[in-house]
């Protein structure tokens, strides 16, 4: 790896049939990896400004992180659409597996809808049905690696996915945790985890375990328009476990996406209204489809005043990109053949055990022991019951073992508050719901006594008592629960976890 002050003139690039990166900056930087733009020289000499995104040195081969790199650059070379960022391939760089992608000039969505000269509403109306449109092109796409659509969902729609360029493109960014029927991804999820950003998603991902559709994406557009529109998030202020609760009544729910939605009523056109909130619907069949969606953003666009897209973008005083530091600056690099690494392609492919995650640990929650209209929640080793009465809208809880406790407890999630955001009462309603209590865990069972062998002898084995037959659970008609126990305290106290082990 050399570092030279400027790149060769193109009469003195040696012809070569490997490509050749010439790393500019660090655009940015995560948990796994580094994007930076680069200059990409052909065998031929051609030369392409792209991005690459290059995982750390220290990401072991096989890792879950590699794997979802490689799923991405393969999801993303299927899609043929002007607002899906076009991918060039994945190369070997100093023994790294890289994405190199195009390079789009411009800033992520976030941005363009805050300080000076802000997006306007008919720019981010465009920006919404533009993004909707590449999700059906993503969905409907020609599958390479079998017949049908490739029926792809994004997963993790949010502004900060979002790149606008500076001519007034729109590109659909990070297909990492995407999902698609007809490919087989190498990255394995783990069992139950839910992956993408919950302040995004739509409230199935948190209930339910089947294969979810388009829709979840589409409540994320949703989010993502209210966002631009208010500069705030629409569960902004909302920890993951207050958002569960409230996701958990639907009523209650429903309520605070209205009273959010009326903070923007007297700035906002009706169509908008009425198109923002057929995004956030709690039931996704209640949801616009994507190719509906775009159509009913561009029809709205043409109705609303300011300047559409390309003429903000165009007029707009963009802000040179802010360079990271980064340990490939300024280095030009050769790729490298996947055969000469000493890293063996069957080692890229090696399945790694994987991590307890905190998605993991809400996933469980949400499927070990979901039940309706009564809620349970269990985990690991214990019960921990979140039992919610509509009526009175009170939480039990109930802890017998350390699982949920152990999360709830770590150091980077203190302050625990077990209860649902300030929601307006329905008429009729008391104006406040009945104390959240705690109660002392409940005494553990005692296992039950193994029945010892029978002996080996020519008569008949003692009797010995059958196992008693597990009763499937139901989701409708849960055991009843305890009654809450009401106490004369404030409208939300925090709840008593076990000491530490």
């Amino acid at each position: 790896m050399t570092e030279p002050d400027s790149i060769p003139p193109m009469g003195d690039a040696p012809l070569s049939d490997r490509r050749q990166f010439h790393i500019h900056s660090c655009l940015g930087r995560g948990g796994f990896g580094e994007v930076y733009r680069a200059t990409m020289s052909s065998a031929g000499g051609v030369r392409t400004d792209v991005a690459v995104k290059v995982l750390h040195a220290e990401v072991e081969p096989g890792s879950q992180a590699m794997r979802r790199l490689r799923d991405e650059g393969r999801l993303l070379g299927a899609v043929r659409h002007p607002s899906v960022l076009r991918v060039h391939d994945l190369v070997l760089l100093e023994g790294r597996i890289a994405l190199v992608t195009e390079y789009v000039e411009g800033q992520d969505l976030d941005k363009c809808v805050s300080g000076r000269d802000p997006m306007p509403l008919r720019g981010l109306v465009e920006v919404i049905g533009r993004v909707a449109e590449a999700l059906d092109a993503a969905f409907n796409a020609q599958s390479p690696f079998g017949e049908g659509r490739l029926r792809l969902v994004h997963r993790d729609i949010k502004p900060a996915n979002i790149r606008i360029g500076r001519h007034g493109e729109v590109k659909l960014l990070d297909f990492g945790i995407a999902r698609a029927t007809n490919v087989k991804r190498e990255a394995r999820t783990e069992t139950n985890a839910l992956l993408g950003s919950f302040l995004y998603m739509a409230p199935e991902r948190f209930l339910e375990e089947e294969e979810l559709g388009t829709a979840i994406d589409t409540f994320s557009l949703g989010c993502t328009l209210y966002e631009g529109m208010s500069g705030e998030r629409l569960f902004g202020e909302l920890k993951l476990k207050d958002l569960y609760l409230l996701i958990l009544e639907e009523e209650k729910f429903e309520r605070f996406v209205a009273q959010r939605l009326k903070l923007l009523e007297d700035r906002t056109p009706p169509s908008v209204m009425r198109l923002l909130a057929s995004l956030l619907e709690m039931d996704p069949a209640r949801r616009p489809a994507h190719a509906e969606l775009a159509q009913t953003c561009y029809d709205i666009m043409e109705t609303l005043p300011g300047d559409p897209l390309s003429r903000w973008a165009r007029r707009r005083r963009w802000p040179e990109a802010r360079a990271v530091p980064g340990i490939l600056n300024g280095a030009i690099i050769t790729e490298a053949s996947f055969l000469d690494s000493t890293t063996s392609a069957l080692s890229l492919l090696e399945p790694q055990p994987s991590a307890e995650t905190v998605e993991g640990a809400i996933s469980r929650m949400r499927t070990n022991t979901f039940e309706h209209p009564g809620v349970v929640v269990g985990v690991g080793a214990g019960l921990v019951g979140i039992v919610l009465s509509v009526a009175a809208a009170a939480v039990l809880l109930v802890s017998g073992g350390v699982g949920l406790w152990w999360w709830l407890q770590q150091d980077e999630m203190p302050d625990i508050l077990v209860g649902l955001p300030t929601v307006e009462p329905l008429p009729g309603e008391p104006a406040s719901a009945e104390p959240i209590v705690s109660v002392p865990p409940a005494e553990p069972v005692p296992p039950a006594e193994p029945v010892p062998p029978a002996e080996p002898v020519a008569v008949a084995p003692a009797p010995v008592k059958p196992a008693p037959t597990q009763r499937p659970r139901s989701v409708r008609s849960p055991a009843p629960a305890p009654a809450p126990v009401a106490v004369p305290a404030p409208a939300l106290v925090r709840a008593s976890a076990p000491p530490r082990p």
